[in-house]
């Protein structure tokens, strides 16, 4: 299973017809790309439907009534079982003959015949739905099932989740006629009628939004669908986790047929076909229930098994139907029979159909890591990697590595989505109107609504949506083939705390060294992550008793290097966007490879400058953002430099310091597009930056965060140059530059930031006298604490950083017996000490004296001396010299 992933989102550029009708989509086909996540937190449904409407949009497909009923209902009602509803609707009086009519809409709409109110107008549809219920197909199958046409314009709905304030006109709901309200639950399709074809896009926008509420609420819920009419026009629709489609609209008036046969496909559908998963039920309360089926030959799912949901871990209100939509519970374990339930975490995701499952991809990934370090490897021989084979030896042969894992107990791949119609085009301007109303140009429009700046995806339960200033994005075309998707179910047996919901800055810094050794095994074995972020980077435990750090969501993993010929997309949306690294948010790789110069915008009369020239990244929002190719190839150095972005928004965001948050606001969005503030903070120096925004005792951090993030951009530079992008060995050295900088924190630049409190990212504002929001003023009373003070940068101190670890380690011996027991897992804290502060007693990092006979600083370099020999040894690999280095 070793190439168990491949490379397929090659960019094909789109074939756009000139002569297309107004609103359809040129053709472009791609993997479906990770879309932006807007959460709609607790706001209501009529407040949120504009951004609905915008992100829905682009992902309807339109087609024909026949395909639409042929590829999505329940089932298209034979000319026998059509005929036996309509014996039943002529003896009700409810049809008519030659032509065929239904009694009440004789005519098609005029103001005149139909009147002004909806609900009289459209109220004759229930007796037609009720006369169709009533018809038995032969041998009752299918049976009549649980679900009435229902008139429901003035009625409550209710919902488990915020925002259910809306109403809908009519729905097919399981729900008794005697309640007075409505469970979001039991409605299986909603309904939407007005009277005059103008609304139409006001319409659409009703029930789609109704029909993201029904799917953010009801977890049983695969796919959903919709009837909106205007005048006697019908528009069908279906919505799924791949795509939604509508269909080419149809008068019932003058096709009374083809609204029979879809009553009757609702009325006489099982709850399966209707869109409710038969492994999830629903308990009295609301509780959901998720079963497991048996299959034959897996070691995990030898036996059926079910979980009950206890509380929701991870959840959020999407404003779009379409995608993964993850969502994660504590669950509990039923038929154990055990005196307590033993508790798990279930991850409850939508993947594309022929994507590799969490579970496949963690067992290949293992196989390689077991195959580099026993010599099966094409990489096992490469010098660069020695260092880091050594290092993590002992953690291989022991198999400890896996606790740098979730571990999987059960799993499941379930239903998949159904493909799109036969002749479905996508089709934008059903709730969109920008392209629809010439007088509506489609340019960037202000949105009262968007995810916070401080706040990403994967961080809490809930995102919250407030409001803002940001631009969004002009509506582009669908950029994707609409990929059907397969449901996937897996348990883990640990439950864990997300690295952005620690509580201290000490905490996060821990668990993020830990984090190194897993990106070492990956490096080694060849697979990139693609995701590092807030959400996905775990910590096991306590911190009272120590954290031991998860890598998990492993689904964008892939192995690197790409294969021969492979090309990458133009718009490769994987990561979350706070934490995606600089060459992903722009597409391309930060240096050209012809000129071999930095990108900047360096009038044709100058000279080209040399890396090191202040004026080069002077920031100046006039520069040009034109960018060089080649296309960006995630890589192992992009998984590093979000966790450079991670900690980055950790002190910035994170730490309740109102000029930090204020100033990290430009720098973290929740967009696949880069900002100049984004850019600037990543290509231009901000030590002296970060020493005037950080919290007073966190600005000492400033230094070794700009430090690192020139290491970053140097080493782009040196790995297209050398043409060496797709040398595995040539990322060890930025990899040891990461192990540096962690290692060197708490011991060089002292621990008053340990103990920094943490709060949820919000900005701490106060309101002024006019009730505009205002930066709380900062504390002063804080001190800067450790050797470097708050005293400027200077060359020596820039050069004396990379040569900290190993100037310290150097006045300790180093043998080969001492250096076999300091990476011991059984005479160790932990397989690799270093790698895992927290583990530590606590005393070793509490003095920040360089003595050489401080008790702390002589067992911080005992139990660290091993690796900093290694890593000195892997710092020999050509790259960025301290002299250049001097020059920034």
């Amino acid at each position: 299973m070793a190439d168990i992933v491949g490379y397929n989102d090659q960019h094909v550029p789109s074939s756009i017809d000139p002569n297309a009708p107004v609103g359809t989509a040129p053709r472009i086909t791609s993997q479906t790309p990770r879309t932006r996540l807007v959460d709609a937190a607790i706001k209501s449904i009529p407040v949120v439907r504009p951004i609905i409407g915008r992100e829905m949009d682009k992902e309807i497909v339109v087609c024909s009534v026949e395909n639409f009923m042929k590829s999505y209902l329940p089932f298209v009602a034979s000319a026998d079982a059509l005929e036996g509803a309509k014996a039943i609707l002529k003896q009700k009086n409810l049809i008519t003959e030659n032509p065929l009519r239904f009694t009440e809409f004789p005519k098609r709409s005029t103001q005149t015949e139909w009147g002004t109110s909806e609900a009289r107008a459209f109220g004759p549809l229930e007796d037609i739905a009720k006369a169709i219920g009533q018809y038995r197909f032969p041998e009752n199958i299918p049976p009549r099932n649980n679900y009435n046409y229902r008139i429901c314009g003035t009625t409550t709905i209710t919902s488990e989740i915020e925002g259910s304030t809306h109403k809908n006109d009519a729905c097919f709901t399981s729900d008794s006629p005697d309640q007075k309200t409505l469970a979001e639950t039991g409605m299986a399709v909603p309904m939407e009628f007005k009277l005059k074809g103008i609304e139409r896009v006001k319409n659409n926008n009703q029930v789609v939004s109704g029909n993201v509420q029904i799917m953010n609420e009801d977890i049983r819920r695969m796919f959903t669908f919709g009837i909106t009419i205007e005048a006697d026009l019908v528009t069908l629709w279906y919505h799924s986790r791949s795509h939604s489609a509508a269909t080419e609209q149809f008068s019932f008036v003058e096709k009374p047929n083809l609204l029979i046969q879809v009553f009757m496909a609702f009325m006489f559908g099982t709850p399966e076909q209707l869109g409710y998963d038969p492994n999830v039920t629903l308990e009295h309360e609301g509780h959901y229930v998720f079963t497991f089926p048996s299959k034959q030959g897996d070691s995990l799912n030898t036996t059926a098994r079910r979980f009950r949901t206890v509380d929701t871990i991870a959840d959020y209100r999407s404003i779009n139907i379409t995608g993964r939509m993850t969502r994660i519970f504590l669950v509990e374990e039923l038929d154990t029979g055990l005196p307590k339930a033993p508790q798990f975490v279930l991850k409850d995701v939508w993947l594309e159909k022929d994507a590799h499952t969490e579970r496949e991809l963690q067992t290949a990934i293992f196989k390689d890591i077991k195959d580099f370090w026993e010599g099966n490897s094409l990489a096992s021989d490469d010098e660069s990697l020695e260092a880091f084979k050594t290092l993590n030896a002992n953690l291989v042969d022991s198999e400890d590595y896996k606790k740098y894992f979730l571990e999987i107990v059960a799993d499941y791949s379930g239903r998949t989505s159904k493909p799109k119609a036969y002749g479905s085009t996508p089709t934008r301007g059903l709730l969109d109107d920008r392209y629809i109303n010439p007088t509506r140009p489609i340019t960037p429009l202000r949105s009262k609504f968007q995810t916070p700046d401080s706040l990403p995806r994967g961080t809490h339960n809930s995102v919250h949506v407030e409001p803002t200033s940001s631009i969004q994005e002009a509506p582009e075309p669908p950029p994707r083939d609409y990929l059907q998707k397969k449901q996937y179910r897996v348990v883990f047996k640990e439950f864990c705390t997300p690295v952005g919901d620690l509580g201290t800055l000490g905490e996060v810094v821990d668990v993020l060294h830990q984090l190194l050794t897993p990106l070492q095994l990956f490096l080694c074995a060849g697979w990139v992550h693609r995701d590092i972020s807030s959400g996905n980077i775990l910590a096991y435990g306590s911190a009272a008793s120590g954290w031991q750090v998860k890598l998990s969501d492993l689904e964008y993993a892939k192995k690197f290097p790409p294969p021969p010929g492979y090309m990458p997309a133009a718009d490769p949306k994987t990561g979350t966007p706070f934490f995606m690294a600089h060459e992903m948010l722009t597409h391309y790789q930060i240096y050209d490879d012809q000129a071999k110069v930095p990108i900047t915008n360096t009038p044709a009369s100058k000279p080209v400058v040399n890396l090191g020239d202040p004026d080069e990244y002077a920031p100046s929002k006039k520069r040009s953002l034109d960018v060089a190719k080649p296309l960006a190839i995630h890589n192992f150095q992009h998984d590093l430099e979000s966790i450079w972005w991670l900690l980055l928004w950790t002190m910035t965001c994170r730490v309740k310091h109102a000029p930090s948050q204020l100033w990290a606001s430009t720098i973290f969005h929740n967009s696949g597009q880069i900002s100049h503030d984004r850019r600037d903070c990543f290509l231009v120096d901000i030590e002296q930056t970060l020493r005037l925004k950080l919290e007073d005792s966190v600005k000492i951090l400033a230094k070794p965060m700009n430090f690192l993030r020139h290491d970053m951009r140097f080493a782009f530079e040196e790995r297209q140059t050398q043409g060496r992008v797709d040398k595995v060995g040539a990322y060890a050295v930025i990899h040891a530059k990461f192990y540096n900088f962690f290692s060197s924190l708490r011991r060089n630049y002292g621990t008053g930031w340990c103990d920094i409190s943490l709060g949820d990212g919000r900005i701490d504002v106060a309101a002024d006298a006019n009730g505009a929001p205002r930066p709380v003023p900062p504390a002063t009373n804080a001190p800067a604490n450790g050797p470097l003070g708050n005293e400027s940068t200077t060359a020596d101190q820039v050069a004396a950083w990379d040569e900290q670890n190993a100037t310290r380690a150097s006045k300790l011996p180093v043998t080969d017996d001492t250096a076999a027991s300091a990476i011991s897992p059984a005479q160790a804290p932990s397989p690799a000490p270093v790698l895992s502060p927290a583990r530590l007693p606590k005393r070793h990092f509490e003095d920040s004296n360089d003595s050489d006979d401080s008790e702390s600083d002589i067992e911080v370099a005992e139990t660290s001396k091993i690796q900093t020999n290694l890593m000195s040894k892997l710092m020999s690999v050509p790259g960025p010299s301290s002299s250049k280095r001097q020059k920034q």
